[in-house]
């Protein structure tokens, strides 16, 4: 990863706008047998997701500037990550735990990263390291659920 602030806070940024976008849009069209026990599991995680989303954008704002998080650097990652989580098989449950995994491994290299380069505040370390919780929580949850498409 590399070691310019700025750039780790923006993909970690778009990694977070993803994280919603693909919470919300299972949210939207899970179906099945566990469709509302999914929809509302769905639903419980995609705003806490917004919850860190903006967190995070914050944080970014605050220790840099606005352009930080302007809309011309965050959305192509934002589409790239959204593009490799896109969920074809319906399996929606699997497909956002892949991500959240994803996601950890993410904020790992991306803690190391701001640590290795001098830049990891004591609010960014507490940032990064609630919203890792926050994301096993989230894989907690997903696991529980029974996969019964494409397992």
């Amino acid at each position: 990863m590399a070691n310019n602030p700025i750039k780790v806070l923006q993909m970690y940024v778009a990694f977070q706008r993803s994280l919603y976008i693909l919470l919300q849009q299972a949210h939207w069209q899970n179906e099945g047998e566990s469709f509302y026990g999914n929809h509302l599991l769905f639903e419980r995680l995609y705003k806490a997701a917004e919850g860190d989303l903006d967190t995070a954008a914050e944080k970014a704002v605050g220790l840099y500037n606005a352009e930080t998080i302007d809309m011309s650097s965050i959305m192509p990652m934002v589409q790239k990550i959204c593009d490799k989580y896109s969920c074809k098989d319906g399996n929606y449950i699997k497909t956002c735990l892949n991500a959240y995994q994803d996601f950890i491994k993410f904020a790992k290299n991306a803690y190391d990263s701001l640590k290795e380069s001098g830049d990891l505040t004591l609010g960014l370390d507490d940032m990064i390291m609630s919203q890792a919780s926050n994301a096993e929580t989230a894989i907690y949850l997903l696991k529980q659920v029974k996969y019964i498409a494409n397992d």
